[in-house]
């Protein structure tokens, strides 16, 4: 989804089936798969499938997983699905516990990853001036990708931003 592949959706459908389901108990795998869901998802604008997944990302936090694997928060991954979903205000309590656990842990290159999304959020939103918000999260987001060498979501942070002034 990151690189633009054609055939990204079909992925991630593909593996869908082997998603977390929320509620009951579930392997490493289909943990690593549901968040891959809300990533990928969020990514591709398909809203309603990357939110399908929040109440899996929610569970999984509360059993106490702070960092997925190599993908970042788990809590970061529960606010886009609820940002995706529309529930804003729960979306915004994600992403601030989110932004605590950044500064309490030090975890860099998740700073960047918070602004991005939070960006998204607003962009999805679009209430007052949500775009103009957007627009300064994500040129903040591009300058700390850049700092940390990650071309690819400099690039994306910076289409992004564009896709913000656009509408």
């Amino acid at each position: 989804a990151y690189l633009g592949d054609p055939g990204a959706a079909a992925a991630l459908d593909a593996i869908e089936p082997r998603a977390a389901v929320a509620g009951q108990h579930n392997q490493i795998g289909a943990w690593m798969t549901t968040i891959a869901l809300i990533r990928g998802n969020a990514l591709l604008g398909r809203r309603d499938k990357c939110a399908a997944h929040h109440d899996a990302a929610v569970q999984l936090h509360g059993q106490g997983t702070l960092l997925a694997w190599h993908r970042g928060l788990v809590m970061l991954y529960a606010g886009i699905a609820a940002a995706a979903g529309g529930a804003w205000s729960q979306a915004e309590a994600h992403f601030d516990y989110a932004q605590g656990e950044v500064e309490a842990h030090g975890l860099t290159q998740q700073a960047p990853e918070l602004l991005f999304w939070r960006a998204q959020m607003l962009m999805w939103r679009e209430e007052g001036d949500d775009r103009l918000k957007a627009r300064e999260l994500l040129a903040r987001a591009a300058a700390a990708y850049r700092r940390l060498g990650m071309g690819g979501h400099v690039r994306l942070a910076e289409q992004r931003a564009v896709e913000a002034m656009d509408a």
